[in-house]
């Protein structure tokens, strides 16, 4: 008998328009979904982002971050704390959807130019660096 292991991916961010579609897509192709959200929706495990990274995170293969909030620093740091504690049999992926309608007068933040721009330029050299 052959017995074919399911491959395991997390989804933060699952109940946003990003992560509910990618939920439904994995789903659909028997993945085994393990969802956290900052609202306890849709079975979903609930994680606030900010404090301690839950040890379920870390016990899949593939990690999608779709999570994110209107403050660009508070998602610098959250990405980079999970990149720091990732196992290296996992694969990190993160998209935005909500910080491209941003603004820069719709940020409180000291710098100018667009927060969206800023973001990804700091986690794209985060993360080249780390590889």
């Amino acid at each position: 008998m052959i017995i074919l292991k399911r491959n395991k991916i997390a989804i933060i961010g699952s109940n946003g328009f990003i992560g509910r579609e990618l939920r439904s897509h994995f789903n659909k192709f028997d993945f085994e979904v393990m969802s956290f959200s900052s609202k306890n929706l849709n079975n979903s495990l609930q994680w606030d982002y900010k404090t301690k990274i839950p040890d379920e995170l870390f016990k899949n293969e593939i990690i999608i971050d779709c999570a994110r909030s209107d403050n660009s620093i508070e998602n610098i740091r959250r990405v980079k704390r999970i990149i720091k504690n990732l196992p290296k049999k996992s694969f990190y992926i993160f998209f935005s959807s909500q910080a491209i309608k941003k603004t820069p007068k719709d940020s409180i933040l000291p710098f100018r130019g667009d927060d969206y721009i800023r973001e990804k330029k700091v986690l794209t050299n985060f993360l080249s660096n780390k590889e």
